[in-house]
């Protein structure tokens, strides 16, 4: 009985003697549990501490037009393909030899479409359909650099031949310095809009982090078509104005 007493009290003495030797030892380590704070805060550095407002902006600056472009040509008819290529090819050159005779520069000349299409007499019954000869398309694009002759070079077209005209296209030597003037007004305009956001918020405007600029130089033409019915009287052609336009996208930061 008494040696069953000293075991136990023994047993007892080492336990004591183990516990504070088990709370002082370091716990292991968590690979795991480091990977996921590594990972957290990686992440939090990818977020930014400032929030950004992306805005757009345009603008269009007015331009007298000193410059033209018309697109023209000859439509023929015949009964054969080769018979419709002679009447429009010749039909060209006279057309060719008028331009330049009325100061259309060679350069500003250029073919812009040639075309041949087959031409069908339909059977309204569900038949079959009849070719009846073909139509060949030449057209041309001619540029205009005096611009108080365009009257005169379309009255010069037509007489030599030309019996269609799809109409024109009027622009400004000064494009680029128009264009500029747009740019800068368009900048401007979505600064403003900016600072009006912002400044609704509650937030200040910060730095200028990005400026793209848009699809701009466009010109809003006043295009004019033509009844070549009407041959008697000179052509009378009315310029008007047109528009320059710029765009841009700004973003910023806001604090």
């Amino acid at each position: 009985m008494k040696k069953g007493i000293c075991l136990c009290l023994t047993a007892m003495l080492c336990l004591a003697l183990a516990v504070p030797a088990l709370a002082t030892e370091p716990m292991p380590e968590n690979p795991l549990g480091d990977l996921v704070h590594q990972t957290v805060a990686s992440v939090e550095g990818l977020i930014p501490s400032k929030g950004q407002l992306t805005v757009t902006g345009s603008a269009s600056v007015p331009a007298v037009p000193d410059q033209a472009s018309v697109s023209m040509g000859v439509v023929a008819q015949a009964v054969t393909v080769a018979e419709a290529q002679q009447i429009a090819n010749t039909t060209m050159e006279a057309v060719i030899a008028a331009l330049k005779a009325a100061g259309v520069a060679e350069g500003n000349l250029r073919t812009s479409d040639y075309s041949i299409n087959t031409q069908y007499d339909y059977d309204s019954m569900g038949g079959l359909s009849k070719v009846t000869g073909y139509q060949v398309y030449n057209m041309l694009f001619v540029r205009i650099d005096d611009f108080a002759a365009i009257g005169a070079v379309i009255d010069a077209a037509t007489a030599a031949g030309v019996n269609q005209v799809n109409g024109i296209n009027f622009d400004t030597t000064e494009r680029d310095a128009r264009y500029a003037e747009a740019l800068q007004s368009a900048i401007a305009a979505a600064r403003a809009k900016a600072e009006v956001m912002a400044t609704a918020a509650g937030k200040q405007l910060g730095e200028l982090v990005t400026l793209t600029e848009g699809n701009g130089g466009g010109a809003m033409y006043r295009n004019s078509a033509m009844d070549m019915s009407v041959a008697k009287a000179a052509t009378q052609i009315q310029a008007g104005s047109i528009d320059i336009a710029a765009d841009v996208t700004m973003t910023f930061v806001i604090k």
